[in-house]
């Protein structure tokens, strides 16, 4: 946030300005030509100051005046009242609740807005809808405390705004707020936001770092997309929610941290954050929806947690650098492309709590060697498709009729367990050493 030194000499009575020369009628009857004010005794923003004009034709003729000067600010507090500094001019509308919201930019000229806490008396609570909307002026806000809501669009579009100060008690930040904040560089919310919503911050291409409280429950639909530069998010553990898009295409996010209270990922949540490498997904964790982190093309590591029972539509397809998957005991069914393209995964363990591989659940995953299959129910004849380079199938079951008829599957080698070494066929059974599957000899 940026911190204001100003020294503001401007008169606080703007309609008796000092000019050089000034000409009057007095009680006398004649005409006088008045020079430059001069100040007899100084004051400042608690004291008046006095001044006095004297006529250039006859000095006995004078003129005297006593006003306050403005405030002189240090940090945004006057270093001679202790008041802190606030804009002046900015439109108020009152509110059903009979506080008020600041509504717009009024004849406020200030570029760094610092909204007051009280207007006429009366405490400001919010934000209104649209209040600053496209305005390219304005470089950062102060919020006081008592602001609770920011409104709908409230400053989308305000490019050139840098920074926003949210306060302590701001608990909505609304649809599309700071849409299109070009310029804006880093938020930190207070613990008393609860939500953000749909398209909060949507291509705020120059935001570096979020800072979301402890409070926060849930990232309300594409809050985030678009932010290209985003690198850093930081989350209490009251997340619960984050919606659909709500990251997609951001860019540079390298990490993400779920907390440990989140339920459900959405749609598309974190589609194509190409830099982002780990994740760590808690057991608090139900539900990843479709396409979540597809093309997160630097993904190298997915630990699925047991409770979660699904996995949805491509829901990591084309994440390209995928070494190691862990699928834990719980989930049972993998859905459509949910890993089609994984390029660098080379073998998968299926957990035996898994009844159903649909199709292309694992197509195109070319470097994929073997795979572990439990007493499995039904895998979809494509499930593995074009997964060129499968040579082993280690198969936990009792034999299923799918064995013969599923893509690559048919080809490469399938060995059934056996807890001890079998008197025939020894190369087509395995079991475990070490806790690794290793084929009997």
């Amino acid at each position: 946030m940026k911190k204001h030194t100003k020294k503001i000499l401007t008169l606080a009575l703007a309609a008796l300005s000092v000019t050089a020369a000034a000409t009057a009628f007095t009680a006398c009857g004649h005409t006088h030509t008045f020079g430059e004010w001069t100040v007899t005794e100084y004051g400042d923003c608690t004291t008046k100051n006095r001044e006095v004009r004297v006529c250039e034709d006859d000095s006995s003729h004078t003129e005297e005046r006593e006003l306050f000067y403005n405030h002189t600010y240090e940090s945004d507090v006057c270093t001679e009242c202790g008041k802190a500094r606030v804009s002046e001019g900015l439109a108020f509308e009152l509110r059903q609740d009979g506080t008020y919201r600041v509504s717009g930019i009024g004849e406020c000229k200030d570029l760094d807005l610092i909204v007051p806490e009280k207007h006429e008396g009366i405490a400001v609570t919010a934000v209104k809808n649209g209040a600053f909307w496209g305005n390219i002026a304005i470089t950062s806000v102060i919020l006081p405390d008592s602001v609770t809501r920011v409104g709908v669009s409230a400053f989308n579009g305000c490019t050139a705004l840098e920074s926003v100060d949210f306060g302590n008690s701001v608990t909505n930040i609304w649809d599309s707020a700071f849409n299109g904040c070009a310029a804006l560089q880093e938020i930190v919310l207070p613990d008393s936001v609860e939500e953000i919503g749909q398209r909060a911050f949507y291509e705020c291409s120059s935001l570096v770092s979020a800072d979301m409280g402890e409070g926060l429950e849930r990232v309300a639909e594409n809050a985030f997309f678009g932010c290209e530069a985003l690198t850093t998010v930081d989350f209490g553990n009251g997340l619960k929610e984050i919606g659909a898009s709500a990251f997609e295409k951001c860019t540079a996010l390298e990490t993400f941290d779920f907390g440990t209270n989140i339920t459900r990922i959405g749609d598309s949540a974190f589609r194509k954050c190409e830099k982002l490498v780990n994740i760590t997904l808690p057991q608090s964790l139900t539900m990843i929806s479709k396409y979540a982190f597809r093309d997160c093309a630097a993904l190298k590591t997915v630990e699925i947690p047991a409770s979660v029972e699904v996995l949805e539509l491509a829901v990591f397809s084309g994440c390209l650098s995928l070494e190691k998957l862990k699928l834990n005991e719980g989930l049972t069914r993998i859905r459509t492309s949910a890993f089609q393209d994984c390029t660098a995964l080379q073998t998968v363990v299926i957990p035996a709590s898994v009844t159903e591989i649909d199709d292309k659940a694992f197509s195109g995953c070319t470097a994929l060697q073997a795979v572990l299959l439990g007493d499995i129910e039904e895998v979809e004849q494509y499930a593995f498709e074009k997964c060129t380079q499968l040579q082993y199938v280690f198969y936990y079951g009792t034999g299923s009729s799918w064995l013969g008829s599923v893509s690559v599957l048919k080809s490469a080698l399938c060995l059934h367990y056996s807890e001890e070494r079998p008197q025939e066929d020894v190369g087509r059974y395995w079991h475990y050493v070490d806790g690794i599957p290793t084929v009997w000899s």
